[in-house]
């Protein structure tokens, strides 16, 4: 017999195996035959309708005579006090991780800043004193998706950003920064980021917060189910698919080849009424390039939309 573990990856959690083999436990033993077929299947852990950690501001093209190299900051959005001791901060690619120091703690409604360049940071910011580093990895001067991890390697907060319309070019060398209007926002959607103000404001509260009343968000309420192309398109290896529905009920997002063949669950809960809008990531699925077709059930319907993954 053959021995065969099957590894989740950040994000994702192993639910069994199916074909030749069966059951929940990630390693299993196997006699092997020329028709033997083992899948190993994993779903993407959810995040939930509001993270804990919120990726708030983001630095990732300074301007020439503005420099304080790449940084990032996270929001403390659970309302209480969090011991951050094993939580890690990565980009794209699974190997770029920058740990929080063992019994780091933030405080509810707290703000800290994580720079490739602490020293650098302090010379241009020296009145900003909550801030950690450094990172061994930079940001992407043409977007990327950025992502939050817990201690449990349970993906708690992800963001794909880009300098390209309908994110704000005034953060692309310009001077500016990413700004989040309001850390309760959906911060995968770039209509909830705008540019900062200056030069950002790293470790505190954004310069364009924004505060949405009941009757604006009454009037944002969808009146219909749907499905929208997804951006960027082509893309690789990550783009964005946003949606919307109108009544709440039982959500399936899945990413399924030309075949019909499913590679990818994205979504599958219960969901309140509202826009959503979420990141996939090709490369963390195995995925090669090729037309994909994304496809959203819910309340009975059934809607789909091609893409393009190019590599």
């Amino acid at each position: 017999p053959a021995t065969v573990y099957a590894e989740a990856k950040p994000g994702y959690t192993f639910t069994g195996w199916s074909g030749t083999g069966s059951g929940s436990e990630p390693q299993q033993q196997i006699t092997l035959t020329e028709n033997s077929i083992l899948t190993a299947n994993f779903v993407r852990n959810s995040l939930g309708n509001g993270s804990s950690l919120v990726i708030n501001e983001i630095n990732y093209n300074s301007s020439d005579v503005f420099d304080p190299e790449d940084w990032v900051e996270i929001y403390n959005n659970s309302g209480s006090l969090m011991d951050l001791s094993g939580w890690y901060f990565s980009d794209e690619q699974n190997d770029h991780q920058f740990f929080f120091p063992d019994g780091f703690t933030l405080e509810a409604g707290g703000y800290v800043v994580i720079s490739r360049d602490t020293a650098r940071f302090k010379e241009v910011f020296p009145s900003v004193s909550n801030v950690i580093g450094d990172m061994d990895f930079g940001l992407s001067g043409g977007g990327e998706l950025l992502r939050i991890f817990d201690a449990n390697g349970t993906l708690i907060d992800e963001v794909t950003y880009s300098d390209e319309a309908p994110w704000p070019a005034e953060a692309d060398g310009e001077g500016a920064t990413l700004s989040l209007t309001n850390p309760g926002l959906d911060n995968t959607q770039a209509e909830n980021w705008a540019a900062s103000t200056g030069n950002g404001t790293p470790g505190a509260e954004n310069s364009d917060v924004m505060v949405h009343t009941e009757e604006e968000a009454f009037r944002d309420q969808p009146l219909s189910i749907s499905l929208q192309q997804n951006y960027p398109n082509p893309f690789n290896p990550s783009t964005t698919i946003s949606y919307q529905i109108n009544s709440p009920g039982q959500v399936q997002l899945t990413i399924v080849d030309i075949t019909g063949r499913t590679v990818a669950e994205i979504v599958n809960a219960y969901q309140a009424a509202g826009h959503y809008s979420v990141s996939w990531n090709a490369h963390s699925d195995g995925v090669a390039s090729g037309v994909y077709l994304y496809r959203l059930e819910a309340q009975g319907q059934v809607l789909s939309k091609k893409m393009l993954l190019v590599k």
